[in-house]
């Protein structure tokens, strides 16, 4: 075995890690927030938008079945997130202002657990790390469909503060 070898596998292993970290952020976020819903439905709810869509059009956008997207359209319309409309032999699903607003109060929670993280991290690290990211990403993104990461990140867009480079 070689010297690389090793030093790679280790590499996988802490970055295995971190987003393992990460997610748990994530779970941990999503489980603050009331009411709570479980990651598929959540998942779901991401890929709806104000756009009236098939339930076929969600599970292809999410990755997962059209059973799993009714089962969780129902869990969110009841929780008042979405609606359901018929439209003609269509039934179609909109995210409405509260689904919006949950995933607005989410992603918020999530970037101040992160930010709080990231804070306690000396700036040369915090510096170091969000290279490696945007490396990272950038070397990724390539080969995952087009839904799977946002065509422009925070740090992209002007009128969004980052979370890092705002704590540096």
């Amino acid at each position: 075995m070689e010297h690389g070898d090793r030093g790679l596998r280790r590499q996988v292993r802490a970055l295995e890690a971190a987003v393992e970290a990460v997610l748990g952020v994530w779970r941990l976020s999503a489980e603050s927030l009331r009411p709570r819903l479980a990651q598929g439905h959540l998942h779901v709810l991401r890929h709806l938008d104000e756009r009236a869509r098939t339930a076929e059009e969600v599970a292809e956008r999410a990755g997962t079945s059209v059973e799993a997207v009714l089962r969780a359209g129902n869990r969110l319309l009841a929780a008042g997130f979405v609606t359901r409309e018929e439209r003609g032999s269509e039934t179609v699903w909109l995210v409405n202002r509260d689904g919006n607003d949950f995933l607005a109060r989410l992603g918020s929670d999530r970037r101040t657990r992160l930010s709080d993280a990231l804070r306690r991290l000396p700036p040369h690290s915090r510096r170091s790390l969000e290279n490696s990211l945007q490396d990272l990403r950038a070397v990724l993104a390539p080969d995952l469909p087009g839904d799977e990461l946002p065509r422009e990140t925070p740090a992209q867009r002007r009128d969004t503060p980052h979370p890092i480079r705002r704590s540096i």
